[in-house]
């Protein structure tokens, strides 16, 4: 049977229950969750216009609304003169059912069109204000009857079961992989696991460790929502990301990937990082060590910078010895070095291959080019292997080759040093000028003229026109057309590939803060040592000697935080904490996020979210003094961060287990994000976010789609 949802049982996808209260808020608590019933209809709701000087009463904001879940807001108006409220405050956040989301009978409303959630309440209420209380149509009330029609399923028709007493906890969330699900502990386990779908059943019964897989988190779309799982951004890699460019200082080291779409920029001496995206030209740095680099603009390789692989939608360059390594190399450009370059995987250029200035370079996998190849010098090619070229070659220098290669122009030898030796294939004329060479067998589809006695082929030469000068081969057939004459193999060029993660836009994690934010305006000020509870504060600044620490987990809203120097913010307890910053998150020089008990705070249980809009600059190291996100020297910072219109700075020397998106992000010097960052880890506290339980767009605020628990202050 489809159990309805209670308004004071929530599922535990996002509410956890009175076992999470501490026992000295025991009693306002308990006052909280029976407070929806206790509200007096006459006082409350759209309808409520008149009042007299002084006059309190309960309100409600809905502040935000996805899939079934509301986030509100309930506190106290007080009537400031006659018949005009203030705006409701003084209160605390709550996580509660979407009356306009379910029917009675805990199925889906958007599957039965046209029914009105306010008649199924019990009074009247404020239709355009669902957290109204008396939208709650099985809030605890001996006047509401809650009969039901006899369901599709064969369920009887009678009273409502009532959650709040027969509801079995789940163990994670919906979005989440893991055990199996009771049917009881959400509507939509049991409509997925009743389903019939192929493997489905096993979402509930299979009681193995991974029973609730990615086609049980799938699900919750194709029979819960009315949208298709959508392909969310990857965010596991990402450690630094900016809608405009990333800006790193000297001996940075960020294991995490870093993408900046209007590029990325380096100071020398940074260390490196696993994956580097841009869709802007990036010039990387001296010594720099790098995994992928991946550019839709040009990619230039300083002096001894090593990369794993390489992507180019521009030119490939060098300022200075370089090497590719064994995963290679791609352009859709040119390649063409102007110092030393070992690439130790294959070439794939779009257009020319100009290696002259490559000197003691060495190219080692296969070149597939689509325009021409020069070398110069004493470049090597590893022997044995076969290139295709699409337009011309020319090899000058000293080096000796025993390569294959097939040239769909001309291949012109000089240097009587250099020799070609393998099999040679070219779609025009080939001249041996100064060189001694002889290859194995070659084919030409045109003349083939040599200056010297010992050039040619000893094995067969076959060719398209005739052969002149002091050629020497083992066997010539001139004149030939197809067959025998066989074109040369043409190059390999497929199209530019997609990054190798998918480069997600900050905009993507945008929160609606208008309300929450107008709340923290006149909300209260701390600046003592104090402990706060999740809920709606305006400016946090401790002041020197004291201290904040956040007492729960859940979502908390500042207008602004910033400590003095070397002031901690202490966090109690496991986490998550999701933090909206409205103006400005400052942790000043040798600030920390600690645990209470100690030791710095685990970034992948810690969201930062600014809603500020950047009004100036800023810059390395909080220059500029307009960043929203900002830690300064020595600092140590946790979390994901992220700032949709405006920069995150990070300090000198500050130890970071954070991944850092916003509009620009800066770095200061020696800054660390350890092995293993913890923007891998974040992935699970924003939850699966290919399976967001949201209309399609950006998501609906994390602290209202993704956290566990009650957000409610003492």
């Amino acid at each position: 049977m489809k159990k309805p949802l209670s308004l004071l049982a929530l599922p535990h996808t996002f509410f956890l229950g009175s076992a999470l209260f501490l026992s000295g808020c025991a009693e306002e608590r308990q006052e909280l969750d029976g407070y929806v019933a206790a509200f007096d209809a006459s006082k409350f709701g759209a309808a409520q216009d008149s009042c007299q000087q002084g006059e309190e009463t309960k309100c409600s904001t809905t502040l935000e609304q996805s899939s079934g879940v509301l986030s509100c807001y309930h506190g106290i108006k007080v009537c400031v003169e006659e018949n005009q409220w203030s705006a409701c405050g003084d209160g605390r956040i709550t996580t509660q059912i979407d009356p306009t989301f379910y029917l009675r009978n805990g199925d889906i409303r958007q599957q039965t069109p046209g029914q009105s959630f306010q008649a199924e309440a019990s009074v009247a209420c404020d239709a355009l204000n669902p957290c109204d209380p008396n939208c709650q149509y099985w809030a605890e009330d001996d006047e509401i009857t809650n009969e039901t029609e006899p369901g599709s399923d064969g369920t009887p028709a009678g009273p409502l079961e009532d959650w709040s007493t027969t509801t079995e906890v789940c163990d994670h969330q919906l979005c989440e992989e893991g055990v199996a699900l009771s049917r009881s502990c959400h509507p939509c386990v049991e409509t997925i696991c009743n389903s019939g779908g192929v493997g489905l059943a096993d979402c509930c019964d299979g009681g193995s460790a991974n029973s609730w897989d990615a086609a049980c988190v799938d699900a919750v779309y194709t029979y819960c929502t009315d949208d298709a799982p959508p392909e969310g951004p990857q965010i596991c890699a990402y450690a630094l990301m900016a809608d405009q460019e990333v800006d790193l200082d000297f001996k940075n080291i960020i294991p995490g990937a870093i993408g900046g779409r209007q590029g990325v920029k380096f100071n020398s001496a940074f260390k490196g990082a696993s994956i580097l995206i841009s869709e802007a030209n990036i010039t990387l740095t001296d010594s720099g060590n790098y995994g992928v680099v991946y550019s839709e603009g040009s990619v230039t390789l300083r002096n001894n910078s090593t990369v794993e692989q390489l992507f180019a939608k521009g030119n490939v360059n060098t300022l200075g010895s370089s090497r590719v390594g064994l995963n290679g190399l791609f352009t859709y450009g040119s390649l063409q070095p102007n110092h030393q370059l070992i690439v130790e995987g294959p070439i794939t250029a779009r257009y020319n291959c100009n290696l002259g200035n490559s000197n003691l370079g060495r190219i080692e996998g296969t070149m597939n080019c689509g325009g021409n190849l020069t070398t110069k010098n004493n470049l090597s090619f590893l022997a044995g292997v076969t290139h295709y070229i699409g337009g011309n070659a020319v090899f000058n220098g000293a080096a000796r080759h025993s390569i294959n290669l097939h040239v769909g122009g001309g291949f012109t030898i000089n240097d009587n040093q250099g020799a070609l030796t393998g099999n040679l294939w070219a779609g025009g004329n080939i001249v041996f000028k100064d060189a001694n060479n002889t290859v194995n067998n070659l084919q030409a589809g045109g003349n083939v003229s040599c200056n010297r006695t010992s050039q040619g082929a000893t094995g067969a030469a076959v060719l398209g026109g005739t052969a002149s000068g002091l050629c020497a081969f083992g066997s010539l057939a001139e004149n030939q057309s197809s067959p025998p004459l066989e074109a040369p193999i043409a190059p390999t060029i497929p199209s530019f590939p997609a990054p190798p993660i998918a480069f997600p836009s900050v905009d993507a994690y945008r929160r609606d803060t208008s309300q929450v934010c107008a709340l923290a305006n006149s909300a209260a000020n701390k600046t003592n040592t104090e402990g706060l509870y999740p809920g709606i504060y305006r400016d946090v600044n401790p002041g020197w000697g004291k201290s904040i620490t956040l007492e729960e987990p859940g979502s908390y809203v500042f207008r602004n935080y910033s400590s003095s120097n070397s002031v901690p913010l202490k966090f109690r307890g496991d986490g998550p904490w999701d933090i909206t910053v409205c103006q400005k998150f400052h942790l000043v020089s040798g600030a920390k996020m600690q645990y209470v008990s100690g030791g710095q705070v685990d970034g992948s249980k810690v969201i930062i979210y600014s809603a500020a809009v950047r009004s100036g600059s800023c810059s390395t190291n909080g220059a500029g003094g307009n960043c929203c996100i900002q830690s300064d020297n020595a600092s140590q910072l946790s979390g994901f961060l992220i700032a949709p219109d405006c920069d995150i700075s990070i300090g000198n020397g500050t130890t970071a287990r954070a991944a850092a998106w916003g509009n620009n992000v800066f770095t200061g010097s020696n800054f660390e994000s350890p092995p293993g960052p913890d923007a891998c880890a974040a992935s699970n506290l924003l939850g699966q976010i290919s399976c967001r339980t949201s209309e399609s767009g950006p998501l609906v605020p994390l602290y209202l789609n993704h956290l566990k628990f009650p957000v409610a202050p003492p």
